[in-house]
């Protein structure tokens, strides 16, 4: 054997023995472990099994990163701090072993001239700014320590952005990863559907079920259980369905492989039950939006026309019917009495806006709103002086300031923005996969108008965004030629 071929796979072999050293660690430790890590033992043999099937390290950590999107819970503290309280600490899970894997494979084994410039480049801008928006931020903030564990939270996600931008070099690897989060997706689904039977959690150690199964009354004196699957929260597993569901559905309309079409027609079936099972009604709306963007889209484009009407004609045989059956249920969700939810959502953005006119510039530190609730509450709704307020943009220019909510709404603005453009001149495939993440982009936006999530808490929107720029550099590569790219790299 040369030496150029062994130099050539000692980075691979180096991985490989980590790998196994890190794996054979584990083991040894089982009995010490908690039992959530009992997941992370069986993903790794399911992962080697996997490797022998595919035979590609790449499209492994790939495909494992998008599986372990919305695991959020199995991970084990690093550090815990006593003093801040709740989940106030650095930890570490199977969504960042999946990152570390997949970046330093790219790292060690990829070749220079497949790793790319980020497009457009006004990302490279936006990101790094809001990142230095929430360092700002820590300046004022009452808890520091706090802060300082969602900057740290913050900074996976954009790793994970840059990651997954930079990684999804190739028309394999994005198919892998779709697949591998319609497969992640049909799961939760089913243990949606597992919760909402026995009325609670099904295995919280095993699965990572994180806080208790919600339950609400409706006017039927029914109590409802709403399901959370891994993402602990009801309104958690909507938004993660309301981000993949819109991807699924445009696949079912433009995927011209059959077998991948309908496993996107299954994600988007049970995933669309479970999104009812949630109760979520912002996400309701959201999910509506997108279908209906999705179906816009797919419409005015002349590959998809034919398509787009006929899928219509299925989704409606498929989905009316099951609308039709929950009527009474959807109904009194929004004629019920929610304890309040509904009622406190304008007196809390009242508190929000209040808090951003003291603190326009530098907001109130990033995972601090809780702390300055005392000084802005309202007294006369005990609300308001416990829970952070329902709008994800009011709580990021409370926590952040103005400038932070700025430089989201353009983050979020371009990538709507370059979804609609890629959905029109791209190449029929990535034309697809645009109009999904547009459809997703839309319900997301709609949902965080009635609820919030930290963005340091929300993978599946930055594997998006990486997603989405790993497209149009890989379509703006294909346009400009062999010889071009060269200069254009």
């Amino acid at each position: 054997m040369s030496t150029a071929a062994i130099s050539s796979r000692l980075p691979r072999a180096l991985i490989f023995g980590g790998f196994l050293l890190g794996y054979a660690g584990i083991a040894l430790q089982f009995a010490h472990l908690p039992e959530t890590w009992l997941f992370m033992l069986i993903a790794a043999l399911g992962g080697i099994i996997f490797l022998l099937l595919i035979r590609d390290w790449h499209l492994l950590f790939v495909g494992a990163l998008s599986f372990c999107l919305p695991l959020l819970y199995f991970d084990a503290n690093i550090y815990y701090d006593p003093r801040a309280g709740g989940d106030s600490g650095v930890a570490i899970g199977v969504l960042e072993l999946a990152l570390i894997a997949l970046w330093l494979e790219s790292v060690a084994t990829m070749p220079r001239e497949e790793r790319r410039a980020l497009s457009p480049s006004v990302l490279r801008w936006l990101i790094p700014a809001l990142f230095l928006a929430a360092l700002i931020s820590i300046t004022v903030a009452v808890k520091t320590n706090i802060a300082f564990y969602e900057i740290v939270r913050l900074g996976k996600m954009v790793l994970l952005w840059w990651v997954v931008a930079t990684a999804v070099n190739s028309k394999a690897a994005l198919r892998t990863m779709l697949v591998a989060l319609f497969l992640i997706t049909i799961a939760e689904s089913f243990l949606g559907f597992a919760q909402k039977i026995t009325d609670g959690p099904i295995a919280s150690d095993l699965l990572g079920e994180k806080n208790p199964i919600m339950a609400v009354e409706l006017d039927s004196g029914e109590s409802f259980t709403r399901v959370g699957g891994t993402l602990g929260h009801p309104n958690e597993l909507a938004r993660f369905l309301g981000l993949v569901l819109p991807m699924a559905l445009a696949m079912m309309i433009g995927e011209a492989d059959k077998k991948f079409r309908r496993l996107a027609a299954i994600t988007l079936l049970l995933g669309s039950l479970a999104l009812l099972l949630t109760l979520t009604r912002g996400a309701w709306f959201g999910m509506a939006g997108a279908t209906t963007l999705v179906f816009i889209l797919a419409l005015r484009h002349p590959a998809l026309k034919t398509k787009a009407w006929r899928s219509l004609r299925l989704l409606l045989l498929l989905i009316v019917p099951v609308l039709l059956l929950n009527l009474g249920t959807l109904k009194s969700r929004f004629t019920s009495d929610d304890q309040g939810s509904f009622d406190t959502r304008l007196p809390m953005a009242r508190v929000a806006l209040k808090m951003i006119e003291a603190n326009p510039l530098r907001g109130v530190g990033i995972g601090n709103y809780r702390e300055w609730l005392p000084h802005f509450g309202d007294p006369d709704n005990p609300f308001t002086l416990e829970q952070k307020v329902h709008n994800l943009y009011l709580l990021l220019a409370s926590e952040m300031g103005i400038y932070a909510l700025m430089l989201f709404l353009g983050i979020l603005l371009v990538a709507f923005g370059t979804c609609l453009k890629l959905a029109r001149r791209a190449p029929l495939e990535e034309s697809v996969t645009a109009i999904g993440m547009a459809g997703g982009l839309l319900a997301f936006a709609i949902h965080s108008m009635v609820d919030y999530v930290e963005l340091s808490r929300l993978p599946i929107l930055w594997c998006y965004l990486g997603l989405l720029w790993a497209i149009k550099t890989q379509t703006e590569k294909e346009a400009i030629g062999p010889k071009k790219a060269e200069k254009f790299y």
